[in-house]
């Protein structure tokens, strides 16, 4: 019978049959640094700042990941999914919206930024200036087209360069009529019904700023030496 000895090298550098207790006190100190520093940037850059050997710094960031990975779990088990945001009293006009949201108070360090889309042009939602993510849980949505109909949800960033936890969406919240049209009428279409009648159609501009009351029907002829205006109520 022969007994062996086994050796395990940290990644550190200390043999851990010496590592005492201060030095695994630092090692512990030493790793919720780097955590830290990985929930503000990412796993990679914070393992390549070490300088270790592209073996090490593989590993710590396969730990690093997994460990971001299980923070967002957990996360996800306490906030569930978040509430949609709320309309502040007030504070609608016709380019902006006020909105609000709850925290939680177990989860810190949390950014936030705003999504919304429109009802009359539908499609994928817009971060609201996703380049300013906020720390604080109410906002003023700006730079919004009067007379218009939103849908706003809330991401919450836990951790960067992880996908975020989307909030419910809120209900519909109509901005209040502005100034004239933002865009044309839609789909102009000339059909000649003989040799003396055009029978024009179009549909209304998508945001009309307001209540429509009449329309200018503009004409020429070919050679533009003649020019009609008609008002249509």
């Amino acid at each position: 019978h022969r007994e062996h000895t086994v050796r395990v090298e940290s990644v550190h550098g200390e043999d851990e049959s010496e590592c005492d207790v201060d030095c695994r006190n630092q090692q512990c100190h030493t790793g919720c640094q780097d955590w830290r520093q990985a929930t503000r940037s990412s796993c990679q850059q914070t393992c390549t700042l070490h300088g270790w050997q592209s073996e090490d710094t593989m590993f710590c960031t396969m730990g690093c990941v997994y460990a971001a990975q299980t923070y967002l779990r957990q996360v996800q088990e306490i906030i569930q999914k978040p509430a949609a945001p709320m309309l502040i009293f007030n504070s609608v006009s016709g380019s902006s919206v006020g909105l609000r949201w709850i925290s939680v108070a177990q989860v810190h360090d949390v950014h936030y930024l705003v999504q919304y889309h429109q009802d009359k042009a539908p499609g994928d939602w817009v971060y609201y200036r996703p380049n300013e993510p906020l720390n604080t849980t109410e906002v003023q949505v700006q730079d919004l087209n009067p007379y218009t109909k939103y849908q706003f949800r809330i991401a919450w960033l836990v951790l960067p360069h992880h996908a975020p936890i989307m909030s419910e969406t809120g209900s519909w919240i109509s901005t209040l009529a502005s100034g004239p049209p933002r865009s044309p009428p839609r789909e102009l279409k000339a059909v000649p019904l003989d040799w003396s009648r055009v029978e024009v159609t179009w549909e209304p501009p998508l945001f009309p700023g307001g209540d429509l009351i009449s329309y200018t029907l503009y004409s020429k002829d070919t050679q533009e030496k003649h020019e009609m205006r008609a008002n249509i109520d």
